[in-house]
């Protein structure tokens, strides 16, 4: 972390007038105005890609980054951020970011040789942290800076058939695992919390992102294993739960073979009876809930246990020669073995990801 120890300086807030008023540059006062991607600056030399040239265009970029302003910044720096994964860059995030850099100032600049690039230090204030920086100023045909921004590494996880979300500044993103893109974000102090589906909870986390050069290491990005589940919905879910059990209480749910992911498969008894009739079924106890996973935009839990009585007629088919039996007050586990069943959100309604 590039950290300096320097006089106080010029807001963030009041550096676009500062740069609107006046700059000192090789014995020349020139005044001048804000410019965009491209634009010529107005100076006071024959040429305009000069030391002063650059430094002015830096300055320029950096009141837009202190004042929240990304979409005039990234029209002068352009980051080339893949639409999918470029929601730190966009207005409506950027703008809410708890808190921009201030108290910038450019500290100096140093041409690359005879080329039009140069490379241009500056200092600014994030956080109440003091950072030195460096960017690329190159002209043609107008002035271009180097991006200022941090890479990420982004990432929540997603139940199959969910979606994956991530709160940042009250926006929500939507993080898709898949596209393989790259993040980044202009230097800012950002808030992430909880999706505002409002079906999970989270204690809001700070992430400050610096910037000191493009060769800044990347920052991880994540509220995984911060999420509470609401706990209406873990009563939702303990109800769907019941009604699975209930709805498998049937002779073909206790007593027909079928395929280990199917709904009513951790309830079949391989009990050797064929042709049951008269089935009557108590539950004396339902299975526990046991949570396992809580993420953005959905849940995973297992289910284990549970007792049910049964009484039933039926040709036990180890001793099919006495015919039709009656069973009475039978007392068997519930759950034959343990099963992970899910929970998504979808566009605030609850998905229940039963085996099939």
């Amino acid at each position: 972390m590039n950290q300096v120890e320097r006089p106080r300086r010029i807001s963030g807030a009041m550096l676009a007038c500062a740069i609107a008023a006046s700059l000192l540059v090789g014995g020349w006062i020139t005044a001048v105005a804000r410019v965009d991607a491209g634009a010529a600056i107005p100076w006071g030399a024959q040429r305009q890609d000069t030391v002063g040239g650059a430094k002015l265009a830096v300055a320029t970029y950096l009141s837009y980054l202190a004042t929240g302003d990304a979409d005039a910044a990234t029209r002068m720096a352009d980051p080339e951020a893949d639409a999918e994964c470029g929601g730190f860059l966009s207005d409506a995030v950027f703008a809410k970011a708890k808190e921009h850099i201030s108290e910038v100032e450019v500290t100096g600049a140093v041409q690359d040789g005879d080329t039009d690039r140069y490379r241009v230090s500056v200092e600014y204030v994030l956080g109440g942290v003091d950072y030195r920086a460096y960017l690329e100023a190159s002209y043609w045909k107008g002035w271009r800076v180097e991006p200022m921004t941090r890479a990420l590494s982004v990432s929540a996880m997603k139940i199959d058939g969910g979606q994956a979300t991530l709160n940042v500044s009250g926006i929500d993103l939507a993080v898709d695992q898949g596209s393989y893109c790259d993040w980044a974000a202009y230097p800012a102090i950002y808030q992430l919390n909880a999706p505002s589906h409002g079906l999970v909870v989270a204690d809001p986390v700070d992430l400050p992102v610096s910037f000191a050069s493009d060769e800044d290491s990347e920052l991880e990005v994540s509220l995984d294993g911060r999420y509470t589940l609401k706990s209406r919905i873990l009563s939702t879910v303990e109800s769907e739960t019941v009604d699975l059990v209930d709805s498998c209480l049937t002779v073909e749910g206790l007593f027909t073979r079928q395929s280990g992911k199917a709904p009513c498969a951790p309830f079949q008894l391989y009990s050797g009876k064929s042709d049951v009739t008269d089935l009557r079924v108590e539950v004396l106890e339902y299975p526990v809930i046991t949570l396992t996973g809580i993420y953005s935009d959905g849940a995973t839990y297992s289910a284990d246990g549970g007792e049910i009585r049964l009484s039933y007629s039926a040709i036990d088919t180890y001793d099919k020669a006495a015919g039709v039996k009656q069973f009475t007050d039978v007392e068997v586990d519930l759950m034959q073995f343990s099963s992970s069943y899910a929970v998504t959100f979808v566009d605030g309604e609850l998905v229940f990801g039963w085996p099939s």
